[in-house]
């Protein structure tokens, strides 16, 4: 059986969902995005940095700037509070996944849901007092926190069916067809596909040795 390389670590899947909520977020600055999952590996909720509801953003302010009643920070509700008020399941246990290093509320609202664990991805406001506080919190707490350090740079999500369309970028290969050398390939369709896979994985450093094709017209 040929190991697949492109399979996300359980890490990597649910911190992946936590960037991915955190692009439902309309603030223009900092998208947070956080995902609440228990020790089967089940996502229990998500959330991402927003107003509240009813509160329309074409009213309140997304500034960083200004009086209190002019900028985000007096009404914005944050991703890991979002993800703590979304559940329809007790949160208790629960490992949550962040973004970025929770704030000080957001401390309090984990450490109060009963949440033990915060593996969380960017630590950018270490040096603020608010994330200082935060991990006076989670210390005296009990709750354990884990900065995660991606393997992968990215992971691509591609809205497309492949098969409709008949042919393979480079790219797409990366993602669904492990690359070695150790490998032999097999293709399998008209000359032409095939001629047009075979170089993509020569290009790709497989030898010419290692690629089995065979034609036929659909």
């Amino acid at each position: 059986m040929i190991k697949q390389d492109n399979i996300l670590s359980w890490d990597e899947y649910f911190m992946g969902l936590a960037h991915l909520s955190a692009l439902r977020s309309k603030d223009p600055n900092t998208k947070v995005g956080a995902a609440i999952v228990d020790d089967n590996h089940r996502v229990v909720s998500v959330g991402y940095n927003g107003f509240p509801k009813g509160c329309s953003d074409e009213v309140f302010p997304w500034s960083r700037d200004g009086d209190t009643l002019d900028s985000k920070y007096a009404f914005v509700v944050h991703a890991e509070l979002n993800a703590i008020l979304n559940s329809k399941w007790p949160v208790a246990g629960c490992t949550i996944y962040v973004s970025l290093f929770p704030c000080n509320e957001c401390a309090k609202a984990i450490v109060q849901s009963g949440i033990k664990k915060v593996i969380y991805f960017s630590d950018k406001h270490k040096s603020l007092d608010s994330t200082k506080a935060s991990r006076r919190i989670f210390e005296n707490a009990g709750v354990k926190t884990e900065h995660l350090k991606m393997e992968k740079e990215k992971i691509n999500i591609i809205f497309k069916d492949y098969a409709k369309q008949g042919r393979f970028s480079k790219e797409q290969l990366d993602s669904y067809l492990p690359i070695g050398k150790n490998y032999n390939y097999i293709i399998a369709g008209p000359m032409t596909m095939n001629r047009a896979y075979s170089k993509l994985l020569q290009e790709k450093g497989i030898s010419k040795n290692n690629i089995y094709y065979e034609g036929f017209n659909f």
